[in-house]
């Protein structure tokens, strides 16, 4: 098995197993870890944050929008144009609407005023599968690993349930682009001192 066959096959295991998720199960775990991750230092500490619309039963992120607004940082979302991402500063929920793919993201008559982003201290993204080496699959689509190059992100975080995080080792390819910490319900494995917490 080659190394796009290995990732279709964990994308395709991995996506069946998160979609039956039931509501609870999500809203649940998403509380755990969202805590998880605002009250680490590295939440706290960044100004600008990146945050996904959640999807397809994926960690929910309308908790950590909330906070981080309340905390007065600036908070971003990606929307879609011609095949690539652009992070559009969002100062609240309502300014999200349907997307491509049926994806909240930036009302672009309501944030069209305010520049894409190009330098952010946190971004958060979404990720079928992942390892403990910070290798990520996602959709396939490869829009976060055409744009994270851009961003100069300090911190890259994943959100995941603990069974998105495999054991072993996922095939990478040269345009993968790796995360520097995971949030999982049960812990927190921040790559940049290659530890896992419990």
């Amino acid at each position: 098995m080659n190394k796009t066959q290995t990732k279709a096959t964990l994308r395709r295991q991995l996506l069946k197993a998160r979609r039956n998720l039931s509501t609870g199960t999500v809203k649940s775990m998403s509380d755990l870890i969202t805590e998880r991750l605002i009250t680490s230092s590295s939440f706290i500490s960044a100004r600008s944050i990146a945050l996904y619309a959640d999807h397809d039963m994926e960690v929910k992120t309308e908790a950590l929008l909330l906070r981080a607004l309340e905390l007065q940082k600036e908070v971003y979302y990606p929307a879609l144009c011609e095949e690539s991402l652009s992070f559009y500063r969002v100062r609240a929920a309502s300014e999200l609407v349907s997307g491509p793919y049926g994806i909240l993201a930036p009302d672009t008559n309501k944030v069209c005023t305010v520049s894409p982003a190009t330098e952010l201290d946190m971004v958060v993204l979404p990720g079928v599968a992942f390892d403990e080496a910070g290798t990520r699959i996602g959709f396939g689509k490869g829009y976060y690993d055409r744009a994270l190059p851009g961003l100069r992100a300090d911190i890259i975080v994943a959100l995941a349930y603990e069974f998105q995080v495999v054991s072993g080792w996922i095939p990478t390819e040269k345009h993968d682009m790796p995360v520097s910490m995971i949030v999982t319900e049960k812990r927190v494995i921040d790559l940049s001192g290659n530890r896992s917490k419990m």
